[in-house]
């Protein structure tokens, strides 16, 4: 989940990887610790840095890539671009 303490990032490289990159203020480490009359409660939570590549294929329009983070989740929409009709030729072999 994308939240509001994390710095997202999204690029496209020159050779069509898209590289979705969070990165937290500092890399954080949260613990918990309850005793609640001899009940024990324990939480520990870490949080990272997170890079991700991902090579896109050669129908998706480049240009119309869009991103949106909606209740914490990130949405990346890549349309395709129309499909071209293949032409097939015969080649006469001699």
């Amino acid at each position: 989940m994308v939240g509001s303490q994390q710095c997202l990032m999204i690029s496209l490289t020159l050779i069509s990887c898209l590289v979705p990159t969070v990165q937290h203020p500092q890399s954080m480490s949260r613990s918990k610790h309850e005793d609640k009359h001899h009940h024990y409660l324990r939480r520990e939570f870490s949080y990272s840095n997170y890079e991700q590549n991902y090579v896109l294929p050669d129908d998706v329009e480049k240009d119309q890539i869009s991103a949106k983070v909606e209740d914490g989740i990130l949405t990346i929409t890549m349309p395709k671009t129309e499909s071209k009709k293949k032409v097939t030729k015969a080649i006469e072999v001699s």
